[in-house]
């Protein structure tokens, strides 16, 4: 009779300690789901489909949350002064480029072929450059901040704005392709 009640009691503090730890996992993985939300949100946002985390989850993660869109959002701001600026120094180096090739047209209409080709050339490579070193900033700077553009819409919009150029040639266009895939990109720089 006390090996059956060994048995009963080794049974029952058994299923107790299975009970106990399926009760420590269940809180656990009930417990972390707002990270693993917060991980979603913040992939989300790594694609550019929102532009903050969620503000609908439990107050223990709230403090980490706010600290995240407040970093998204200063990383939002740093990249549009990033844009402003890039535009402004590609801006204020093209006009004296193009007063300069100019200058060069001048120059080869009086005879100075010679000058003016050094000069066309060495400003058709400055606003190459211009053009390719500001394209790579706003490139990198867009890289993961948020923003995405529709990908059919702007191919449309770039089909459509082609198309008006040259009026009387026949071209043709057909896209296929899934209407809803995003680019993690700023829809202008996709556009351009």
């Amino acid at each position: 009779e006390m090996s059956h009640l060994h048995m009963v009691l080794a049974t029952s503090l058994g299923l107790m300690a299975f009970g106990m730890i399926g009760t420590a996992y269940a809180q656990v993985a009930f417990g972390l789901r707002p990270l693993a939300r917060i991980r979603d949100a913040v992939s989300a946002v790594r694609s550019g489909t929102v532009t903050h985390l969620p503000d609908d989850l439990p107050n223990e993660v709230m403090p980490l949350v706010k600290e995240l869109n407040d970093m998204i959002s200063a990383n939002l701001a740093m990249v549009e002064r990033s844009r402003i600026h890039a535009g402004n120094l590609a801006h204020a180096l093209k006009m004296p480029l193009a007063i300069l090739t100019m200058e060069a047209r001048q120059l080869e209409r009086q005879g100075h072929t010679e000058a003016a080709s050094v000069l066309q050339e060495q400003c058709a490579r400055m606003v190459l450059t211009i053009d390719y070193q500001t394209a790579r900033a706003r490139a990198s700077a867009m890289n993961n901040a948020g923003t995405s553009a529709p990908l059919a819409k702007i191919v449309h919009t770039v089909i459509d704005a082609y198309s008006k150029l040259n009026v009387g040639h026949q071209r043709s266009f057909e896209v296929e392709g899934p209407i809803d895939h995003t680019v993690a990109c700023d829809p202008n720089d996709l556009t351009e």
